[in-house]
């Protein structure tokens, strides 16, 4: 998304969302794994948003071929890793 910020959140989940849903679709029919990269600490927020909203969509329920790279030197590692913990519960 050429907009990909935080003050743009609105903007990146609407737009954004809907075609990363229509790629893991396409992609859970290829049997393709599909993975956001998260690594740019200043959007991180944003990033863990749009992989949340993707990750109770439909498109991905019961695929196991869903992820989020998370940077393990980040001091916000081990937050993230909870957050996304408590979301698969």
């Amino acid at each position: 998304h050429p907009r990909y910020e935080f003050g743009r959140r609105e903007q990146v989940l609407k737009e954004l969302v809907d075609t990363v849903i229509q790629l893991v679709t396409k992609a859970r029919e290829l049997d393709v794994a599909v993975t956001i990269d998260a690594e740019e600490v200043d959007r991180l927020e944003l990033s863990l948003e749009v992989f949340r909203a993707i990750y109770q969509s439909d498109a991905v329920k019961g695929w196991g071929h869903f992820g989020l790279v998370v940077q393990a030197y980040s001091k916000r590692a081990l937050p993230v890793l909870h957050y996304i913990n408590r979301l698969a519960d």
